[in-house]
């Protein structure tokens, strides 16, 4: 039914309350339909891993953001962690693993216990509520997104009921990432602000985009040789800075010397 909605009748979902279980459903019925994939989890721990088959053909990538246990990180090359530190040098930082993902998961766990009373950990550090609705609103200007999940919470450790208003709150940051999504959907690349900038070294002129109306960043896909030639990936302005500065960044330069 969720699927038939998010596939079928093009609807973006907003499921609150939901448990891993569902998200190893969604890859079984992603699997059967043959249809790839990406996840975007907010959370600090990889207990997702347990839920996942992250060999599957279908799972194209997974991305932890306000990732703190590093010792417990997996080396799998489907996987790929961003810091808490990370977003707070930079939220933009955030922003091309949500807009690449048709699936992301908020685990409120991943919110210090302060601003999310409900949160079962109990982890003293962690994501600001303002910081939770920042990233809710990232997700919902997602390119792809077709269902942002938020998890559950202990309601017994909530009796003031802050965690329920905070989750009503990153909701409504989430529908209106949503609204300004739409504006950006029916223009054209030719609509966008194009900003060319030439890698000396390489004899190569990397092309980045710009919507003026979400001030969103994408640069154009190097590969001229097959069906996936020429799309937009998703990334920040810091990264189209830093190309202009010829300090290019790891994920541009591997593009550009395959």
């Amino acid at each position: 039914l969720l699927l038939n909605l998010a596939y079928v009748k093009k609807k973006t979902l907003l499921i609150i309350g939901a448990d891993l279980d569902l998200i190893y459903e969604i890859q079984l019925q992603q699997h059967k339909l043959r249809e790839p994939f990406s996840l975007t989890c907010i959370s600090d721990h990889s207990e997702f891993l347990g839920t996942l088959d992250s060999m599957s053909l279908y799972l194209k990538e997974i991305n932890f953001l306000a990732f703190q246990r590093q010792h417990l990180a997996s080396n799998h090359e489907k996987i790929n962690y961003y810091r808490t530190g990370e977003f707070r040098s930079s939220a933009s930082s955030f922003e091309p693993p949500l807009r690449r993902s048709e699936y992301i998961y908020f685990d409120l766990n991943a919110i210090r216990a302060s601003d999310c009373p409900g949160n079962r950990i109990k982890n003293p550090s962690g994501l600001f509520s303002e910081e939770a609705s920042t990233i809710s609103r990232m997700a919902g200007m997602s390119d792809r997104v077709k269902m942002y999940f938020i998890s559950s919470w202990n309601e017994s450790n909530d009796p003031d009921g802050i965690t329920a208003r905070l989750v009503a709150q990153m909701a409504w940051y989430f529908l209106e990432g949503c609204h300004l999504k739409q504006l950006d959907q029916n223009m054209s690349r030719e609509s966008l602000t194009q900003y060319l900038v030439e890698i000396k070294n390489l004899d190569y002129i990397v092309k980045f985009y710009k919507s003026e109306n979400t001030g969103k960043w994408w640069f154009e896909e190097p590969l001229v040789d097959n069906e996936f030639s020429n799309q937009l990936i998703p990334c920040t302005y810091e990264e189209y800075l830093a190309t202009a500065k010829d300090q290019i960044p790891s994920r541009i330069l591997e593009l550009i010397n395959n």
